[in-house]
């Protein structure tokens, strides 16, 4: 049987007997944001959350923009 067929908590338990911290996906992802240099943050409405992801060092008038150009423009302060 493959990792990716183990259900969430098998999959666990195989990693730490093995001493592997993160799924390789988890690894795959990390690493790719790291090497574009974005991050993520993230907002919740009517319960929904959503993750935003930005250029590392973007300030938070422009962060306020990416989710909407309304925000940007009335934008007081985070």
């Amino acid at each position: 049987m493959e990792l990716a067929q183990l259900d969430n908590s098998a999959a666990e338990g195989f990693r730490a007997e093995f001493g592997v911290k993160e799924s390789g996906l988890d690894r795959t992802i990390k690493l790719s944001y790291e090497l574009l240099g974005l991050i993520s943050f993230f907002t919740i409405a009517s319960g929904e959350v959503k993750a935003w992801s930005i250029q590392n060092g973007t300030n938070a008038l422009q962060a306020a923009g990416k989710i909407h150009s309304d925000m940007e423009r009335g934008f007081i302060r985070a």
